[in-house]
């Protein structure tokens, strides 16, 4: 659950008293607020909350992390639509990897139905097939390219701010791999990274520029890469 550091500069530091009303988890985005008279680590929002530097605490009662390009095959018998494309004519069932998905995170590159819980994934009658596993030139199933967070069941939260009462942040230039982003969004290399409103690496513009994508996640590499400016 730690940040890996690839080439950072400086030393991490304590900064600020952390806020007790947060969760968050080691390589999500930090930034400051102000509570009463005190100036407080927090998550950024990007919006009210700018970012200031990638977190190397855990406090959390639960560990997530990121799935990126998982192939699932559901075989299915297709009937001809007259159109050249073979359809399924009842719903069918394949299975992710993980249960516990976090809902607002799950994109797959066909319509299906997401049941979040015990991670299954449905498609519905009448979907063209896109896959032929047995390469005999006629479509025999389908070939669901997902990406998706979910929650790491067996794992127990920790808090490691409990000793200092204060958020370890590195804040330098240096280059980082976490596997705290932003899911429902495409990652290519030199794409300019920034904060999403949940504290999490994104490409999506929405404010001020944190880094630059060194290493696009994929099936095989699951971290993101990035220069932190």
């Amino acid at each position: 659950m730690a940040l890996r550091l690839l080439m950072p500069q400086g030393l991490p530091y304590g900064l600020a008293a952390v806020d007790p009303t947060i969760e968050f988890q080691a390589k999500m985005i930090a930034g400051f607020t102000q509570l009463d008279a005190d100036i407080i680590a927090t998550l950024s929002d990007r919006r009210t909350i700018q970012p200031f530097g990638i977190i190397d605490d855990n406090k959390d009662s639960a560990f997530s992390t990121a799935v990126v390009d998982e192939q699932v095959l559901i075989p299915v018998v297709g009937v001809p639509d007259g159109y050249g494309n073979y359809v399924s004519t009842i719903d069918v069932m394949g299975f992710l990897q993980h249960p516990g998905i976090i809902a607002g995170t799950f994109t797959s590159d066909v319509t299906v139905y997401l049941n979040p819980i015990n991670g299954t994934i449905t498609v519905p009658a009448g979907t063209i097939l896109n896959h032929d596993n047995d390469s005999n030139n006629e479509p025999d199933s389908f070939l669901v390219t997902c990406s998706y967070t979910y929650e790491i069941t067996g794992t127990l939260g920790e808090d490691t701010t409990s000793g200092s009462g204060q958020m370890t942040i590195w804040f330098t230039r240096g280059l980082y791999a976490t596997d705290q982003f932003e899911t429902n969004v495409d990652y290519q290399l030199n794409d300019t990274l920034y904060c999403s409103e949940n504290g999490k690496i994104t490409s999506v513009a929405n404010g001020p520029a944190i880094g630059i994508c060194t290493g696009p996640p994929s099936a095989l590499q699951q971290d993101i890469e990035l220069l932190f400016l």
